[in-house]
């Protein structure tokens, strides 16, 4: 069953002092108007902690281990993404997009060529991607 709310630690205090003073579960339960397994919560929560404080959780798990984390801080700061660099350099300094021409014979090695080129292609989800416009020049 979930959780429904925090009893106060007022409440969770005279809980353990009613509990020292020999009162049972269900006794302590009909003179505070709480159910009789939130007082055994609450009581077996004391002798395990020694406290009637809320603890802090646990928290989430980390995913990287810390050398996985410094790795990839010394990668980004070593070679910022690219792709972002050349976006803000193109809408802020008109600098033109980097782009190759290639005729017709000379397309598939050049595609195949920026395919063996990219590390990790499989692992590659949405990302910026090349783009190839086929087209007569000087149109």
């Amino acid at each position: 069953m979930v959780k429904s709310r925090e009893w106060s630690r007022k409440t969770r205090e005279e809980v353990i002092s009613l509990h020292r003073k020999g009162n049972g579960y269900k006794k302590i339960a009909k003179m505070l108007n709480i159910p009789r397994d939130t007082i055994g919560n609450i009581i077996r929560k004391f002798k395990a902690k020694g406290t009637v404080e809320t603890l802090p959780g646990r928290g989430r798990k980390k995913m990287l281990t810390l050398t996985a984390v410094s790795y990839l801080k010394r990668k980004v700061e070593k070679s910022p993404p690219r792709s972002v660099h050349r976006i803000m350099e193109n809408r802020y300094h008109n600098i033109p997009w980097p782009s190759s021409h290639y005729s017709v014979s000379q397309l598939l090695n050049a595609l195949l060529r920026r395919i063996n080129e990219a590390s990790g292609l499989y692992q590659m989800f949405e990302v910026l991607v090349d783009v190839i416009l086929l087209g007569k020049v000087n149109q």
